[in-house]
């Protein structure tokens, strides 16, 4: 079985009105998603999800689906013999790479804190059993029936020790060896009652009260839902609230136990071996209760027992860090009388330098006071009160104190005394703050972190618009930073940051927060900026600028070598009537991208850039759309040999709009490009292409198209498989499709590149590099990639015969690819001058409006048809 045993849904996401009720129960492990993982103690990773991913065997996981959830991951972890699983959901199919050692440090940090939570909840019922043998053992002295024994040990099991219920069975000599029923106290002695059990090797007599019997041996049943032991009354044992139990034998020694006192625990975790111990000291007490009725040397020997016990939990507080203390109440005064002699331990104190209230409201941090200072009047209104607080240690430090008080009453019920309970929970607490500052502060620059931001945004705005003063958000991106990353490497980028970050921080007042929320970017919330909107704005760019000049005015150290960073800046004002946490940030972070295009160092946020921003998703949406309808066309531009013979063309990208205008490429291409629109674009251009190209290879075999491919298009997982699909489908050779990219291409990660590049060539595709001589200075890619053309850019040819410079470039350019055996291109052909010259100089390709303009493919086929000469002889249509 496996068992959901708690979940946290964030207030602002989209799950937030899921219901995980149903799941809080026990299920078969392999109706789990990561069951199996989890038993086996493996990380589960269930990758990218989709509607119809998780098949019926994980209904669970399917509602988190259907939900929006579009990953699952989970880490195991063993605590107190247990397993534990960490289960996290996304809602984003992919997650950063370093996602999973995250959560393992995470997980690392938290078993402690976990430890240091099951270690005090184990020290509280150990307390409640400690107060139980001390209740239970006054009860026996005063007992005199061995009926009042057991009624007052399942009593005082059940309202001291809090347990759910207790009951004591005794073993029956007749035929069946049954158990019989003497005694019961709690919410569950229906379930008690109905039992039939026997003390005997059978089925029924192997049960936790049997066993006890028959074995004279403690039998602990740690978590009732999974040990299989248990089958014969689990589902109404369940059905009770019962989740753990222990049956502890008692009677005399070589026979068979007298009886068993039983208990059950709604906690899973119940019954440590602290517990154990001190529930064999409440039966031990009890067997003495039961002889002493026998003999009066018996019940001297109970007596003992309950001196020796005083002295036992004496020495189990010792080893247990738990402090005992008792008040008296005289009206409205509280008196300490006693205090446990293990203060020593705790606090360095002897309880004899302790002398009543004074001492220690003298030791409480005074910080704390006020607060601890309510424990008695609200013990003595409620009965009970649990509180937390600083206590001074005798070396000058403080410890946190875990307070539990509960109230005595006499007779006639009226209030006498206090007794309470002092646990030191220092290291719970140091490991919740260190905990708090994992999800709240950047480990690298020990600056908040976006989480913390967003919150002190949230009450900043909140205050702004109560008062009316104006505040502002600054968004601030590191220029410069990303050359130094790839360059050095991470370690000296974060060196970088973490300069960047304390400069950025003594240029902004103490009341501000300077806050990093990912990479190179920091952002500053500026509560009071002014009382006018005009005035906010100046201290606004004035903080601005104060900052640029930190990080400007002098180099960073890395290593021996210094490097100058940069900034750009922009900031958003508020409070505006629809502002919220998102805008505010999307608005800095929108002026600052126009600060980093040229704009200015510090830009301050115009609606008129949201518009640009909406007019940018128009486009985007445009894209999308035409993909759907099929609204994009193909233009062909035909290239033509020495002679003016079209010997092939370059395919181009046309968009029809809705209202049947033709949008060239610079209207949409780079929102395609950075939006990723461009991939599902160009994997549909190369199947178009690779069709034509499959029409034209009838007639003119020897015919060739040329295809631009973008970088990101390139850079894409699936770029070789659909390339190689596009060219199997259509049926046509490889080698008469070009494939066109850019020189800032192979910029970056040149022996990847050279793989894709590769694995192409080696069936056939040939490589041009467009625009040549504008981007990569190094013509060292010529000679190490299967490049097979260059096309010169038509910013050269336009400027040739007249432009020295230009005719210069030309000419070295085609004596370069003459003597690397590439073929040339010339674009942007467009008089008889540019011809001219570039005949005179052998150039293999031309291609310009000179010889033909871009044209739809239907006309293209259609002249191809009736001029042969002029396109693809007889292609059909």
């Amino acid at each position: 079985m496996l068992e959901y045993v708690k979940s946290h849904i964030a207030q602002d996401s989209d799950l937030a009105d899921f219901d995980m009720t149903p799941w809080f129960a026990g299920h078969p492990v392999d109706t789990i998603s990561f069951g199996a993982a989890l038993v086996e103690g493996r990380m589960y990773d269930s990758g990218p999800m989709m509607d119809a991913d998780p098949g019926p065997a994980y209904p669970r996981l399917r509602e988190l689906v259907r939900a929006g959830i579009r990953r699952q991951v989970v880490h195991p972890f063993d605590l107190a013999d247990r397993r534990f699983g960490l289960v996290l959901d996304f809602r984003s199919p992919a997650i950063a790479e370093e996602t999973h050692g995250l959560i393992l440090e995470f997980v690392a940090r938290l078993t402690p804190l976990l430890l240091g939570r099951l270690r005090e909840d184990a020290l509280e019922r150990a307390n409640r059993a400690l107060r139980t043998i001390h209740e239970a053992t006054e009860a026996f002295a005063h007992a005199t029936t061995a009926q009042a024994v057991f009624d007052a040990a399942c009593r005082l099991a059940v309202e001291t020790g809090g347990y759910n219920t207790c009951w004591v069975g005794l073993a029956q000599h007749d035929p069946e060896k049954s158990v019989s029923l003497a005694a019961s106290a709690g919410r569950g002695t229906g379930y008690v009652a109905q039992l039939r059990l026997s003390w005997a090797d059978v089925p029924n007599g192997r049960g936790p009260a049997g066993t006890a019997i028959r074995e004279r041996r403690i039998s602990r049943w740690r978590d009732i839902a999974v040990d299989p032991r248990f089958e014969p009354w689990r589902h109404k044992a369940l059905a009770s609230g019962f989740r753990s139990c222990i049956s502890l034998p008692f009677g005399g020694a070589g026979i068979p136990a007298a009886g068993a006192l039983t208990l059950y625990s709604s906690d899973p975790m119940a019954f440590g071996e602290e517990e154990r111990d001190l529930l064999v000291e409440l039966t031990a007490n009890m067997t003495k209760a039961l002889q002493a009725f026998t003999t009066r040397q018996e019940r001297d020997d109970a007596l003992m027992a309950h001196s020796m016990s005083e002295r036992r939990i004496d020495r189990l507080l010792a080893a247990t860090g738990v402090v005992l203390y008792a008040l008296a109440l005289h009206g409205d005064e509280a008196v300490l009388v006693d205090m446990s002699e293990n203060i020593v331990d705790m606090l360095g104190y002897v309880p004899g330098n302790i002398r009543g209230l004074d001492w220690w409201r003298n030791h409480v941090h005074p910080e704390d006071l006020p607060q601890a200072a309510l424990g008695v009047p609200r013990t003595v209104e409620s009965g009970q009160f649990v509180h937390r607080y600083r206590i001074r240690h005798q070396n000058g430090g403080y410890r946190w104190i875990h307070d539990e008080k509960t109230l005595q009453r006499d007779a006639a019920g009226n209030p006498v005394g206090i007794v309470g309970v002092w646990i030191d929970i220092t290291e719970r607490r140091e490991a919740e703050e260190q905990i708090y500052r994992l999800a709240h502060i950047d480990p690298l620059t020990e600056l908040p972190n976006r989480r913390l931001l967003n919150e002190r945004l949230r009450e900043v705005l909140i205050e702004a618009r109560r008062t009316g003063v104006q505040g502002a958000l600054l968004f601030i991106d590191l220029d410069r930073f990303k050359t130094i990353n790839d360059m050095l490497g991470h370690s000296a980028g974060d060196s970088a940051l973490r300069q960047a970050a304390q400069r950025l921080r003594q240029a902004v007042r103490a009341a501000d927060t300077i806050a990093r929320v990912g990479g190179d970017e920091f952002v500053v919330l500026i509560a009071d900026a002014g009382s006018t909107v005009a005035d906010a704005a100046d201290h606004a760019a004035t903080i601005a600028r104060k900052m640029i000049d930190a990080l400007t005015a002098r180099p960073i150290s890395i290593g021996e070598r210094e490097y100058h960073l940069g900034a750009s800046i922009g900031f958003t004002m508020f409070p505006k009537p629809d502002d919220t946490i998102d805008t505010l940030i999307r608005e800095a972070d929108t002026a600052m991208y126009q600060a980093k295009a040229g704009e200015a160092d510090v830009v301050m946020f115009r609606q008129s850039m949201h518009l640009s921003i909406v007019a940018r998703h128009a486009i985007e949406d445009e894209i999308r759309s035409a993909l759907k309808a099929g609204r994009f066309e193909i233009w062909l531009q035909d290239q033509v040999e020495l002679g003016g013979k079209p010997v092939g063309a370059e395919v181009l990208l046309r968009l029809r709009d809705r209202d049947g205008r033709i949008a060239v490429p610079s209207e949409f291409i780079g929102i395609a490009e950075s939006s990723g629109l461009i991939v599902p674009l160009g994997r549909w251009l190369l199947r178009e292409a690779c069709a034509l190209l499959a029409r034209a290879h009838r007639d003119r075999p020897d015919w060739r198209l040329s295809v631009n491919v973008s970088p990101r298009q390139f850079r894409d997982p699936a770029f070789v498989t659909d390339v190689i699909a596009a060219l199997d489908i259509s049926g046509v050779p490889a080698d008469r499709l070009t494939l066109e990219i850019t020189e800032n291409l192979l910029i970056r990660d040149t022996f990847e590149i050279a793989r894709i590049m590769g694995i192409l060539a080696d069936r056939g595709v040939r490589f041009s590099v467009d625009d040549f001589g504008t981007g990569y200075s190094s013509l060292h890619y010529l000679r190490q990639l299967p490049i097979h053309e260059i096309k010169i850019d038509r910013g050269f040819i336009g400027q040739v015969p007249d432009d020295a410079s230009s005719v210069a470039i030309v000419e070295a350019i085609l004596a370069m690819a003459r003597r690397l055996d590439l073929d040339v291109v010339a674009e942007g052909v467009e008089t008889p001058e540019h011809v001219a010259f570039l005949k005179a100089r052998g150039c293999p390709r031309m291609q310009g409006y000179f010889f033909a303009c871009p044209i739809p493919v239907s006309e293209w086929l259609e002249r191809s048809a009736h001029t042969p000469d002029a396109g693809v002889a007889n292609a059909r249509r």
